[in-house]
């Protein structure tokens, strides 16, 4: 006759796998971010370089359309109240063509070197992040890279652990049958063997060493992506200093 196994408290059971599931999603997550960082940033700059575009062009003259002496009327242009590049290149060539004086081959044709001014300064690649002159794009950008310096020791501990409890997965499988009533009734005696055995392995985990450092690495990882933007812009400069 097999010895009868005693099964755990169904509530503290379930109590340990929540908070074992939400540390190790977390973990994860953490270890993780820094490809996810990384392509947040990556969009950013396109976004920040597609903006410092649309700047630069604002403050070229309407006249440099006719630097290759293209023979465009700059005079039906500004009669119209376009004064710099940016207008005509957010302008379609229909709407061109609607100026008093701009026919549809030289609407084209402004459209066309506008395009490539733009192409042009994209393909420099020239970003400038100017504390003087905040916007969205900067301002997320700064934030990203604040995140991704001052995360990676965390991102490595959270790594670290998680690679030294690899366990922990098995353990959450195993510890179902603890759960419930049901679960438990219908387990074979070698399955609630394992699921208490998993039990006391994840409960000592998150009352012991591990748990208390996975915890501190969680709410370390928080304190670095709530940080406030002044924080992120001082440490930006200070590094640039340095």
């Amino acid at each position: 006759m097999s010895q009868k196994i005693e099964r755990p408290d169904k509530h503290q059971v379930r109590r340990v796998i929540q908070e074992t599931t939400e540390i190790h999603n977390s973990l994860s997550a953490i270890a993780a971010s820094h490809k996810t960082v990384q392509q947040a940033i990556r969009k950013q700059t396109e976004a920040l370089l597609h903006d410092s575009a649309l700047r630069e062009m604002a403050l070229i003259q309407i006249d440099a359309l006719n630097a290759d002496k293209q023979g465009i009327r700059i005079s039906a242009l500004k009669r119209a109240g376009i004064t710099n590049i940016y207008q005509v290149y957010n302008m379609s060539a229909r709407e061109i063509m609607g100026i008093n004086g701009i026919g549809e081959q030289t609407a084209y044709r402004i459209e066309e070197i506008a395009q490539t001014m733009y192409s042009a300064i994209i393909a420099s690649g020239k970003i400038r992040i100017d504390p003087q002159v905040k916007t969205q794009y900067q301002d997320e950008l700064v934030q990203s890279l604040y995140i991704l310096r001052k995360g990676e020791t965390i991102r490595t501990q959270a790594r670290n652990l998680l690679s030294a409890q690899e366990r922990i997965l098995k353990a959450l499988q195993d510890v179902k049958p603890s759960s419930g009533f049901f679960k438990w009734l219908f387990s074979s005696q070698s399955k609630r063997i394992s699921s208490v055995k998993a039990y006391h392995y994840l409960a000592d985990l998150m009352q012991g060493s591990f748990g208390n450092k996975a915890k501190l690495c969680i709410a370390s990882y928080g304190d670095v992506t709530s940080k406030s933007l002044r924080e992120a812009w001082s440490e930006h400069h200070n590094s640039r200093s340095g």
